[in-house]
């Protein structure tokens, strides 16, 4: 278990504002690595999201600690830009690059502080800045040169890279450059013991997690192999209101709802039965009950009775509904919230101070796999994070 955790969440037009509103109503994320208890006080929003505000937020903790970063990415990457007004993601080619320009400079820090008093000063200088230029593909200087030419070959290059390279946008790009790598550093020498992206799919990418563990310096990465989804506002009702959501939802388009077009069965448990077997994003939750009958025999009657129903659907690009009902209601239209405490309780987080209402859900999409979404209680869950 983790002692301390900076949770830091992209939001704004683009990001998950539905993960920072999740974590704090369920502050508590599993992980292979030792699951997370998460301080509300520490959860951190940060709109419209660049790596240089990220850097920012990292550099907040203390050395050792844990830091959860709930944003976008991809294969190569983190899928935001480098600074405000950039036009590349921080990805491997920017990650790369970042890192190139923090050791060349560490070296040109070296060298700026070496001696250039005597004529033989001067020419060593020279000599190590040539060097440099040379390692790092700065260009050349044919002919004598001078201590002055020789270096500013080198701030020519930053400026290179800075605007034609990383495409860092704003009237200083060489100054958003080195304030990046500044931040890059400090994120880095606090040595974090684990950095826990939730990000789709990038834990099944080994070179952008390579990229990004690099990029801050942490002992371990995580991050899942497959895609996450955050909802908010997800309604609970009873199953026969779940049944005229469904067909409602489902009027048009290449999803058509089972039985009669716009109309529910007459028992919802059998329409709820057949949107399972037709829509892969439907889901039954069971509760079982074993009482021993004989135990000489070892034998036992087991008891079950359905709890709950839950349908999550991707309905574009990373955009998803859902909806869910309850077997039993204590009245008509008024489901029996008790079964929808014990599913938060058994599969979002045990202990929960949910009642009543709709829900928030987060897990992982697996829409190719035995099922098509993961809870974060369900022991599959972990098995799905990616840890380098």
């Amino acid at each position: 278990m983790a002692s301390s955790v900076r949770v830091i969440v992209h939001t704004g037009e683009h990001g998950l504002e539905e993960a920072a509103d999740y974590y704090a109503e369920f502050p508590w994320e599993p992980s292979p690595a030792g699951e997370l208890i998460l301080d509300k006080s520490q959860i951190v929003r940060v709109n419209d999201a660049t790596l240089d505000r990220v850097l920012d937020e990292m550099a907040q903790v203390t050395a050792g600690d844990v830091v959860m970063l709930v944003c976008h990415a991809y294969g190569e990457g983190l899928l935001m830009p480098l600074a405000k007004g950039g036009r590349l993601p921080a990805g491997q080619t920017a990650i790369a690059r970042l890192l190139d320009v923090s050791a060349a400079q560490r070296k040109a820090k070296v060298i700026r502080a070496m001696p250039g008093g005597s004529d033989k000063e001067k020419k060593a200088k020279i000599d190590a800045w040539v060097k440099l230029t040379e390692e790092i593909a700065a260009g050349s200087i044919f002919g004598q040169v001078t201590l002055k030419e020789v270096e500013g070959l080198f701030e020519q290059w930053l400026d290179e890279v800075a605007k034609n390279e990383l495409l860092l946008g704003g009237t200083a790009p060489r100054t958003t450059l080195n304030r990046l790598v500044e931040k890059m550093e400090k994120v880095q020498s606090l040595k974090l013991d684990r950095v826990e992206l939730r990000a789709c799919n990038i834990g099944d990418s080994p070179a952008g997690m390579k990229a990004v563990k690099r990029l801050f310096g942490c002992n371990k990465l995580l991050a899942p192999t497959v895609g996450t989804f955050y909802l908010k506002g997800v309604p609970v009702n009873t199953l026969q209101d779940f049944d005229q959501r469904y067909v409602k939802e489902h009027r048009s388009g290449t999803a058509q709802a089972p039985g009669p077009v716009g109309l529910s069965r007459t028992d919802p448990d059998d329409f709820v039965i057949d949107v399972v077997k037709k829509n892969p994003g439907t889901r039954l939750f069971w509760h079982f009950e074993s009482m021993p009958t004989d135990p000489k025999a070892h034998m036992s009657l087991v008891r079950m009775w359905h709890i709950f129903a839950v349908t999550i659907e991707e309905i574009r690009p990373y955009w998803f509904r859902a909806s869910a009902g309850t077997w039993k209601q204590t009245d008509k239209h008024r489901p029996d919230w008790s079964q929808a405490r014990d599913f938060v309780n058994n599969y979002m987080m045990a202990n929960s101070h949910y009642t009543s209402g709709p829900l928030r859900l987060a897990g992982f999409w697996t829409p190719d796999e035995s099922v098509p979404w993961l809870l974060p209680m369900e022991p599959e869950y972990l098995q799905h994070i990616k840890q380098l």
